[in-house]
């Protein structure tokens, strides 16, 4: 009783938090129009002196039928774009596009992707535990080059991982709002704080979620000024984050769900092919639990399959995420240099 009380209680703290920054951010905006503004990498805010720059980093390894569409999402809010991508993936399997390369070059020279950075110096993971250490190895690279090209704050995200819009700048407007720059001339110790919300996993398009959704909290944006933060695998926190993506920092600014939210499209591709590869590389037999098979036979309301063979329920959502460039095979048609209309 006394346990569920506490969360009871917990819960309602971090709610009226929510409502009071919400409250603030809306009084802000409307009011005074003093809002933080990064609808243009061009716009730069300052405090204390220091630039607020935000940079993301995306991960990259299957899934590119999502990419122009996230890309889309992601380029008029935050001031760097980098993809961090793999011809070889941490188990083994090999990229089936020989286009790729090209094709993400091709995306950064018409200016959706400031800059590629790929990691290919790696051995291959033989357990869980060293893929989620080559995973946290990818996100400091792009840390670290963002670090150097004068970013003070950066998130890692997986290609699949969207946030509608307005979300994202209210993200980015409070991680300003609790960033104290890092002064290198004073000796003092700072607040940091990483963001963390909660996510919404899709199956099969963007009207589907998994039923019961996840507990498990993401990191989102964080400041890098100090050059000892950094990603660090399984870093000791108090609440539950995904293992291999916790920045070294030990104060959060928890998001409710009513102000921000993460939707994973983790199932939603053309085919399961090149999860069901990795299954294969990881589980020693070939796709063992059928999950390629079963995602293309699916049809609502039947069950969902997870990696593992995990059977879930799923459920009819409101689509709040667009994704117009999966359906029509854009990114397959850049790879093979046939023209495709980009829509900004």
């Amino acid at each position: 009783m006394v346990r569920f009380v506490g969360k009871v209680t917990r819960r309602s703290l971090l709610e009226l938090r929510g409502i009071g920054r919400l409250s603030w951010y809306f009084i802000q905006h409307h009011l005074s129009r003093r809002s933080v503004n990064t609808h243009s990498k061009h716009h730069i805010q300052v405090k204390n002196g220091y630039k607020f720059q935000v940079a993301v980093g995306i991960n990259l390894f299957d899934g590119e039928e999502l990419l122009i569409d996230l890309l889309l999402s992601f380029r008029p809010h935050v001031h760097r774009l980098y993809v961090a991508y793999q011809l070889t993936g941490h188990w083994g399997s090999k990229h089936p596009d020989p286009n790729l390369e090209k094709t993400l070059k091709h995306l950064r020279d018409i200016g959706l992707i400031d800059e590629l950075i790929k990691f290919d110096d790696f051995e291959i993971a033989r357990n869980e535990l060293q893929f989620g250490q080559l995973s946290t190895s990818k996100m400091n690279m792009c840390v670290e080059r963002a670090r150097e090209q004068g970013c003070s704050h950066f998130m890692w995200t997986d290609n699949d991982e969207f946030f509608e819009p307005k979300q994202l700048k209210y993200l980015t407007a409070m991680a300003f709002k609790v960033w104290e720059p890092h002064d290198k001339s004073k000796d003092q110790s700072r607040k940091y704080r990483v963001g963390l919300c909660k996510h919404l996993q899709y199956y099969k398009t963007p009207e589907y979620i998994k039923k019961v959704r996840e507990g498990e909290y993401v990191a989102t944006f964080f400041p890098i000024d100090d050059p000892t933060i950094r990603f660090e695998h399984e870093f000791p926190s108090t609440v539950s984050i995904s293992p291999e993506r916790k920045p070294n920092i030990s104060r959060y600014q928890l998001f409710s769900r009513f102000e921000v939210e993460m939707h994973h499209l983790a199932f939603v591709r053309h085919s399961l092919g090149a999860k069901a590869k990795s299954q294969q590389l990881s589980f020693g037999e070939p796709d063992p639990h059928g999950i390629s098979l079963r995602y293309e036979a699916w049809n609502f309301p039947m069950p969902g399959v997870w990696s593992g063979g995990v059977e879930f329920e799923v459920s009819r959502t409101r689509q709040v995420i667009a994704i117009p460039h999966f359906h029509n095979h854009s990114f397959t048609k850049i790879g093979c240099d046939q023209p495709v209309e980009i829509y900004w």
